[in-house]
């Protein structure tokens, strides 16, 4: 179904058909994108990146929109349409606005933010932890609100296929004691960090987020850009600083859990793309 959104709540429209075989936008979505924003169609502009997704930016009669349009293969991988869009509403503002979406033919329009992605090297620098620290804090204090999905850790890697041995179910003992659930992104890498035009940090691309295990966001990151010890500390200190609260032992255990999940779900991900 189609769903017209804003802070203030989601509505039902109609149903618009996904991607053409050529990858562009579909007829139908573009008439409704044509009608409801004055979109300029001839502005489209595709962006690159996306393993599973395609994004173009498209102007309007009010200023430029983004529209995000999904492959089914993210779908496979443990993306979720609905609660994608249940959990962009929910993390407000540090997400964007969503404008309109169709869970069941995977795309989603929302606001354009102006601003621009940090680099893997500024997501790595000292200086710069602190503000993740204090982001990532935000987003765990989200209130949590129905239609966002729950999905633990484990729930994940055995979704994968992972059959649990012995060093991996200490792993997950350690992380689910006394573990804060809340709000997560799951996806927190730099390519999904934008700086707005007043210098606030963003977060965008919420198609794996959940209700979770909120250390499991912090050891994603630290993994990906490949932190060191100071930098760990200096990216949980900024974080229980802002009122988060993780313990030493579980973002450990997270740190080696997310791994072999990373490494599960890029062994599926080739699988699609073969």
């Amino acid at each position: 179904m189609l769903l017209a959104s804003g802070r203030s709540g989601v509505s039902q429209l109609a149903h618009v058909t996904g991607l053409s075989a050529s990858g562009s936008l579909p007829p139908a979505l573009a008439e409704v994108l044509e009608e409801r924003f004055g979109a300029r169609l001839a502005s489209a502009e595709k962006l690159e990146g996306g393993l599973c997704n395609t994004t173009w930016k498209l102007a309007t009669v009010s200023g430029p929109i983004a529209v995000r349009l999904g492959d089914a293969s993210a779908l496979q991988l443990g993306a979720d349409r609905g609660s994608e869009v249940a959990a962009l509403e929910a993390a407000s503002p540090i997400s964007p606005a969503v404008l309109l979406a169709d869970p069941e033919a995977g795309w989603l329009v929302t606001e354009w933010i102006p601003g621009r992605h940090w680099t893997r090297e500024e997501a790595r620098e000292p200086d710069n932890l602190r503000p993740a620290g204090l982001l990532l804090a935000r987003l765990h204090a989200c209130r949590v609100t129905e239609g966002v999905r729950r999905l633990t850790l484990r729930s994940a890697l055995l979704g994968l296929g992972l059959e649990l041995d012995f060093e991996t179910r200490s792993c997950l003992a350690a992380l689910e004691y006394g573990a804060v659930i809340g709000l997560c992104h799951n996806d927190p890498h730099h390519r999904n960090i934008l700086v707005d035009e007043a210098a606030d940090l963003r977060l965008v691309d919420w198609e794996y987020a959940a209700i979770g295990e909120v250390v499991v966001d912090l050891a994603e990151y630290a993994n990906v850009h490949e932190l060191d010890d100071r930098d760990r500390a200096l990216l949980l200190d900024a974080y229980r600083a802002a009122g988060g609260r993780v313990s030493q032992v579980q973002f450990e255990a997270a740190r080696r859990l997310c791994r072999l999940r990373t490494s599960l779900w890029e062994s599926g991900a080739a699988k699609k793309q073969s």
